[in-house]
């Protein structure tokens, strides 16, 4: 930028190629609302703009969360340049990181209308966004057509897909999506067991919750402390004390560090089963731990 403001004082001629230059350099370091300015001037002057341009600007202002004004050079991007990939890949992030599914849906619905390419970023920010707001069946269809389309899956997408089951209570799809994983030798990591059990939690399905908990380690993935703070809430609800003590155990055996909703939701379980002797030795040792 001081080079850029520099040429600017001498009256050098400044062209595409050093817009884009000044423009790139504000993306990695973060400077959003100079690239934008870069790219007003741009468009307000005569000079040429190319994908190369917006594409810069558009992932400045996805990295800064700002998703509407990412837009609002999406759309000058439509009506000036060609629009490429990259380009929507960009804007459906930033739609994504807000929240935004529907928008980020009308951009993946433009990008098929215009017959641009489909890349696993592409559908990994789209589902992304539909994981965010639990539209589970939408995220199924995506992942159908990237199946039809014969677009790579990777763990990061079917992660997603999984994670959107939760907020539908939708545990049995996302043990179809596990099995899928494990069959296409996609890499099961710690992400795609959390997001499972979470469905199962929301599901109340205790029994396939402490079995995905008990699968990680003979797959090499670690259970976290979230992982048994969901296998133990839904054991609560189920009112299976004992498989809650269990995993208080197992939490204290692997010498994980403990949550106050860890002993909540186990506190409760025996409260539920009428073992108030057992609910006053979590106490005990929830002040022991110093857990607050």
């Amino acid at each position: 930028l001081l080079l850029f403001n520099m040429l600017q004082r001498r009256e050098v001629e400044l062209n595409r190629i050093t817009f884009n230059a000044t423009i790139s350099a504000c993306e990695k370091g973060s400077e959003w609302e100079q690239a934008v300015q870069l790219v007003s001037v741009m468009l307000r002057s005569t000079m040429e703009s190319d994908s190369t341009t917006f594409n810069s600007v558009i992932s400045a202002c996805e990295k800064a969360s700002q998703w509407a004004r990412a837009l609002q050079i999406f759309s000058a991007a439509w009506s000036v340049a060609g629009m490429e990939t990259i380009t929507f890949n960009a804007a459906l992030s930033a739609c994504q990181e807000a929240g935004h599914w529907w928008k980020a849906l009308q951009l993946f619905g433009m990008m098929v209308q215009s017959e641009i390419e489909l890349e696993t970023i592409t559908f990994g920010a789209a589902i992304s966004a539909c994981e965010e707001c639990g539209e589970w069946e939408v995220a199924f269809q995506l992942i159908n057509v990237m199946a039809r389309r014969e677009v790579e899956c990777n763990t990061i997408t079917l992660n997603a897909a999984i994670s959107s089951c939760k907020y539908g209570g939708k545990w049995d799809k996302s043990l179809q999506l596990l099995t899928a994983m494990t069959q296409s030798k996609v890499e099961l990591g710690a992400i795609t067991f959390s997001a499972a059990i979470g469905a199962c939690e929301s599901g109340g399905e205790w029994e396939h919750a402490l079995f995905l908990l008990r699968l990680m380690p003979l797959l090499d993935v670690e259970p976290e402390i979230i992982d048994y703070n969901s296998a133990i809430t839904v054991c609560e609800k189920a009112r299976e004390w004992e498989r809650a003590l269990q995993l208080i155990a197992a939490i204290m055996q692997n010498n994980l560090e403990f949550e106050t909703i860890t002993f909540n939701a186990a506190i409760s379980a025996c409260e539920k089963g009428v073992k108030w002797e057992k609910a006053l030795q979590l106490v005990a040792v929830m002040v022991q731990g110093k857990v607050e």
